[in-house]
């Protein structure tokens, strides 16, 4: 399924009933997003330190638009499970999150990277991410 970038970026910024502005997409693939997590220090601790709940947020919302690429844009899509390891701080810049599908169906499962953009091989923090699709949307778009 071929996404455009700037209609998922909308629909996240105005459609989807969330607060989501400091997120966005930066490149699709089926099977795989890379989202970007814009700074903003209202999500830091002291120090300029980004919030654990802001990381968890970028992986969330990074592999519900990787399952976009599989499902189309999926508001009833939700998370099952996660799990994230904070490897080091991120520290006041903005953060990037690679998504990646490993599996595709009623239940998607998905790895996640988060990095600093000028320093990929220095990860963040790595998840481990699975979503729900609805029984009709995951029967009619498997593969």
């Amino acid at each position: 399924m071929t996404l455009d970038i700037a209609e998922v970026n909308n629909y996240l910024a105005n459609d989807s009933g969330m607060q989501l502005s400091s997120y966005g997409v930066e490149h699709l693939e089926p099977g795989f997003a890379r989202c970007r997590y814009s700074y903003d220090v209202a999500n830091t601790r002291p120090g300029g330190y980004i919030s654990g709940p802001t990381i968890m947020g970028l992986v969330d919302v990074s592999v519900w638009v990787a399952v976009f690429t599989r499902a189309g844009i999926t508001p009833m899509a939700v998370t099952w499970d996660l799990h994230v390891s904070f490897l080091r701080p991120a520290i006041g810049r903005d953060l990037l999150a690679d998504a990646k599908l490993l599996k595709f169906g009623r239940l998607s499962y998905a790895t996640v990277v988060v990095y600093h953009p000028d320093d990929k091989e220095r990860p963040v923090a790595h998840s481990t991410v699975t979503y729900a699709l609805p029984p009709t949307e995951a029967a009619t778009r498997s593969t």
